[in-house]
């Protein structure tokens, strides 16, 4: 079984996709507060703490969802994973992983269903509207 995944393209530098990929409060559907940002940081968003494992330059963010106390356990020990690529074209391309998530687990088809409406209704917006800022 396969890790959710989903791939988008936006017409931004990476940095500009980074930078708002790493502020989460701007794009996340819940409340988030904390440093998303830079390695060894910590965030919490939507009943899940999260750890910086990796900020590399623009190119790879890569947050792991601690284990909770919730009812809800989907997510304990997952990674949230996002590679940023330029292209020649102006262009930047985002493959995002949920590692950890995979369709035979409960809540799947809800989770793939929420991660598909937050990247194409509050990430991929946010690099557009930052761009022509």
């Amino acid at each position: 079984m396969r890790d959710f995944t989903a791939t988008f393209s936006v017409p931004a530098t990476r940095e500009e996709v980074y930078r708002a990929i790493t502020t989460p409060n701007s794009w996340w559907d819940q409340q988030a507060e904390g440093n998303a940002g830079e390695q060894g940081g910590e965030f919490h968003a939507q009943d899940h703490d999260f750890s910086v494992q990796e900020a590399d330059d623009g190119k790879r963010v890569v947050w792991n969802v601690e284990p909770t106390d919730q009812e809800d356990h989907e997510w304990d020990d997952t990674s949230l994973i996002f590679d940023i690529e330029e292209d020649d074209d102006g262009e930047t391309k985002v493959n995002f992983t949920h590692r950890g998530m995979r369709p035979h687990d409960r809540g799947y088809e809800e989770i793939a269903k929420t991660w598909k409406d937050r990247i194409a209704k509050g990430l991929q917006p946010l690099i557009g509207r930052e761009e022509n800022s």
